[in-house]
């Protein structure tokens, strides 16, 4: 066909699934923007709560600097892509090949460049925290963390050729093995991701007779729920990643719509973990503790549950009792 342009795929620039993938990059650039807000959401959200915390230990300055960390990582990655954007969007839009071909041209511009790396970087720290819940839930078996440990460590080697890529597309030692790296690494990513997810889902699901022999069901709920387990294994995250992989091998335009905001749906599903923590909803060693002896400690009792009375006014907590589903009542009252 005349004057159409083909890209390393195949695709004409005339051709509809070529079309299909420039939209794709574009409506994944708008999930991105979606979902960075999202994030900004939560961090603030945990700052409040810190705001109100009593006690600041090192679980409090832990918390302040994974989140700040996360929070200059992603705002300098999303105002790299806008800032990219705009130069793809506008003011190169009547580049021949189309935006897609400006991409492969302009890899190695500072825009893209402080992207990519602020994206590889994340994970690095994000994905330490599933490693320290683990740890944690598995009430200290070093044992559950050999293979997690090794698959983490394996993703981060496996992301600083990535990083020359970004920097240096055109080397001719490295450039061949663009896909080759990309694969391997987004493998390691969706690996480590179902380990994480698996071990705490199932470790919580085991352990949810025994919390509420110990807590009572009404104030085990925030730890028994299936929405609990969700959250703290990050499966919104894994279920993300196993889609967008197999888009990825079967080469799909839409694959670019879950791959651009990947990684801030990383950071999302930890910090609503880092949220729970800030709140103390979240499991701990001395519920896991509690859960293996059978025996609550008064102190922790008291600072892990729901108020049941209201000297003041204990109505509204009555009808919210009322409110739960019948498993969860003390009472058989229908």
């Amino acid at each position: 066909m005349p004057g159409a342009v083909i890209s390393e795929d195949g695709l004409r620039t005339t051709d509809p699934r070529y079309i299909r993938l420039e939209r794709a990059c574009f409506e994944g650039l708008l999930l991105t923007v979606l979902t960075y807000g999202a994030l900004l959401m939560i961090i603030i959200q945990i700052f409040q709560v810190l705001w109100l915390r009593p006690k600041r230990g090192r679980i409090f300055y832990g918390i302040i600097m994974y989140s700040v960390y996360t929070f200059f990582l992603a705002t300098f990655a999303v105002a790299g892509r806008a800032k990219y954007a705009e130069t793809m969007y506008v003011e190169n839009r009547k580049v021949p090949g189309g935006y897609i071909a400006y991409y492969k041209d302009s890899m190695d511009r500072w825009e893209n460049v402080l992207d990519k790396v602020c994206l590889v970087l994340m994970p690095w720290i994000l994905d330490l925290l599933m490693i320290y819940r683990l740890y944690i839930l598995w009430n200290y078996n070093r044992w559950i963390l050999g293979v997690p440990v090794v698959t983490h460590l394996g993703r981060m080697a496996t992301s600083i050729p990535f990083i020359i890529l970004t920097a240096k597309p055109d080397d001719p030692y490295w450039g061949p093995q663009t896909r080759v790296f990309k694969m391997a690494n987004f493998s390691l990513f969706v690996a480590a991701n179902l380990m994480f997810t698996t071990l705490i889902a199932v470790r919580l699901y085991t352990l949810r007779e025994k919390v509420e022999h110990v807590l009572g069901k009404l104030q085990s709920v925030p730890y028994t729920s299936m929405s609990t387990i969700f959250v703290e294994s990050g499966a919104l995250l894994t279920l993300w990643s196993i889609v967008h992989l197999a888009l990825f091998v079967l080469r799909e335009p839409v694959a670019e719509v879950f791959q651009q905001p990947l990684i801030y749906l990383n950071a999302i599903t930890r910090l609503l973990i880092v949220l729970r923590m800030a709140q103390n909803r979240a499991w701990c060693r001395d519920i896991i503790t509690a859960s293996a002896t059978g025996i609550l400690d008064w102190q922790v009792s008291s600072s892990h549950s729901i108020p049941l009375h209201d000297t003041q006014n204990n109505q509204p907590q009555l009808d919210k009792i009322k409110n739960l589903p019948r498993k969860y009542r003390e009472d058989d009252s229908p």
